[in-house]
């Protein structure tokens, strides 16, 4: 799970931003240079290029070490996954990528896993690159083998790579061992994990039964890179610059590294060493692109400001864009577009979206945590209550949301994944009572990051709050998160959105088993730790889903969290843009992408 310190910042998950047809090596132009992509869209009229803005530069292109969503946009086209998501199925569901999918019965009962790698047509082949070794790779790229994928997941076991150690600990046999072991006294591999390249297998030996751990090897941040290319790229010299910056995968693009302009802008081609892939269809409807990518060359660039998308829409030379705070109201009333705010074909695509926006109790503070005192106890259990029942939803989803691009949560697993329709936190029940004025006035300190939204985020709350008698002292701190974990800050109250790393109600649900090392609000019951040991044994199906809302009403009544909402994807596109799917993780597939008749 990651973990995001710009908990209710406006933008949250909708910052795909698409825009089309300025001349293919023009990276230059300015993002208010409406004449110049006019000129582009009439050159390339036939949708072959499409531009992609995206919402930050994009910090790295290594899947190792892209732990936001923008890089995590990009690594997703460029690199395969082991498993990966059916894009239109409701509930999500896994289908094969790397490897075939296996039943869900060999992860439930603890047995060796085993992953059969795709053969034959259907393998899966690095971009071609001097880096790869092989006859003829260099320039024709080599089929992905299981002990890439072996090698890919150790990485995450070194310190050096703000990798996914999290999704991983505790799963694979010998696997924490081997990551704690001296490096010059340790055998190659783990015993948990074995490659058998001749055979076309990888198998895990797992420590437990985990029905989840499928999901998570679909994650994009354990995405599959040849090791020796890892190890050519290596930063030493200018032909060998660092992998983050010269990545190779076998993803349905590859980098135009002579185009690319890292950090702002990156140029994808389809990977000519990859086999096409048939074009996953709309149940009930055809489309023209018959195999994926559907379109040919992706030109991915930050705009200064988002602003520039939508005036480049509204003038015609930009196939959608992510509305956000700021511009929403601009084009949108009523949940329908507004007339002649854009052009005439223009179309709304809404898609929920797998994060929670959470505010946390510090359950480890003295003024507002749990306390071996049982009237102390009580009394922060009722402060708790009261705050979390005070919160004005209407006007966060008012002037955060503009009314419309989120739910309000009443559970912190989102409704996609798990909602039997039962309030399963209270305080945040709609028709909850509004708390009385507390006995004793209190002053907590509540911690957020900087910017406008965190700002407006704030002030909700501290007026929400003051007729109780609690004054809220505001701090802002990007680093917040970090500087609460290492004691270099202390607040009673902060804000906090998860994103799921896989989709499943366990990656909500885990941080607040007492020993999880993503464990912010300090949270630790042994009740719950127990049903959470019940709730993992479980395949998935009713009896799981059922567990996890028991999990979710210990946290209702302990009010450790106090969950605000699920935010969801508005995109504005053109009428020729289709197949426009979001994937459950990583956002947009641009694979996917096809210029319908």
């Amino acid at each position: 799970m990651r973990r995001r310190s710009d908990a209710w910042t406006a933008t949250l998950a909708v910052g795909v931003m698409i825009a089309c047809q300025r001349s293919p090596t023009d990276l230059r132009g300015g993002a208010g240079d409406v004449e110049g992509d006019q000129v582009g869209s009439a050159r390339t009229a036939d949708r072959s290029e499409i531009r992609l803005p995206l919402e930050t530069t994009i910090p790295t292109l290594d899947p190792a070490a892209a732990q936001d969503a923008v890089s995590q946009r990009v690594t997703g086209q460029l690199f395969d996954t082991l498993l990966d998501w059916d894009p239109y199925a409701s509930p999500p569901r896994l289908v094969a990528e790397l490897a075939e999918v296996p039943a869900p019965a060999e992860v439930a009962d603890g047995a060796p896993l085993v992953l059969r790698f795709r053969g034959g047509a259907e393998a899966r082949r690095f971009a071609a690159d001097p880096c790869l070794t092989g006859a003829d790779a260099a320039k024709l790229g080599r089929a992905v083998r299981p002990s890439d994928a072996a090698a890919s997941l150790l990485r995450h076991t070194d310190p050096a790579i703000p990798g996914a150690w999290e999704l991983l600990a505790g799963r694979v046999v010998g696997l924490d061992a081997w990551r704690d072991a001296p490096a010059d006294g340790r055998p190659p591999s783990p015993v948990g994990i074995v490659a058998d390249d001749e055979a076309g297998t990888l198998t895990l030996r797992l420590t437990r039964p985990q029905p989840e751990l499928l999901a998570i090897l679909a994650s994009p941040r354990l995405a599959v890179a040849p090791p020796e290319c890892v190890a050519y790229y290596d930063g030493r010299d200018a032909a060998h610059p660092p992998f983050a910056r010269h990545p190779v995968g076998s993803g349905p693009y590859a980098l135009d590294h002579a185009a690319t302009e890292l950090p702002r802008a990156a140029v994808l081609v389809a990977n000519a060493a990859a086999p096409r892939a048939p074009m996953p269809s709309p149940p009930g409807a055809a489309l023209p692109c018959a195999t994926q990518p559907g379109i040919e060359r992706v030109i991915l660039e930050h705009y200064a400001s988002p602003e520039a998308a939508l005036r480049l829409f509204q003038a015609g030379t930009v196939a959608a864009f992510a509305p956000g705070q700021a511009h929403f109201d601009e084009v949108i009333e009523g949940g329908a577009l507004r007339p002649g705010a854009t052009p005439a074909d223009a179309r709304i695509v809404r898609e929920p979206v797998l994060s929670t926006t959470l505010l946390v109790f510090r359950m480890s503070d003295a003024k507002i945590g749990r306390s071996d005192d049982p009237a102390r106890d009580r009394a922060h259990r009722e402060l708790r209550y009261a705050i979390a029942a005070a919160f004005d939803d209407a006007r966060y989803r008012k002037v955060i949301r503009n009314d419309a691009w989120a739910t309000p949560a009443t559970q912190v697993t989102p409704r996609a994944l798990l909602d039997r329709g039962a309030v399963l936190h209270p305080a945040a029940a709609p028709d909850r009572p509004r708390p009385r004025p507390l006995a004793a006035p209190a002053r907590l300190r509540y911690m957020t990051a900087t910017g406008p939204a965190a700002q407006q985020e704030a002030a909700i709350l501290r007026e929400a709050l003051r007729p109780i008698g609690v004054e809220l002292e505001v701090v802002h701190d990007d680093l917040y998160l970090s500087k609460l974990l290492s004691g270099q800050a202390e607040a009673q109250l902060f804000a906090l959105r998860y994103d799921a790393d896989y989709p499943d109600a366990a990656s909500f649900l885990d941080p607040f088993v007492c020993a999880h090392p993503g464990n912010y609000s300090g949270y630790c019951s042994p009740a719950y730790d127990a049903a959470h040991a019940r709730f993992a044994a479980l395949a998935p199906g009713d009896a799981r889903d059922a567990a996890a809302a028991q999990l979710e009403r210990i946290l209702g009544a302990d009010v450790p969290v106090r969950p605000i909402d699920t935010p969801e994807l508005w995109l504005v596109t053109r009428g020729w843009l289709g197949n426009v799917v979001r994937h459950p993780l990583s956002g947009l597939r641009v694979e996917l992408l096809c210029r319908a008749p």
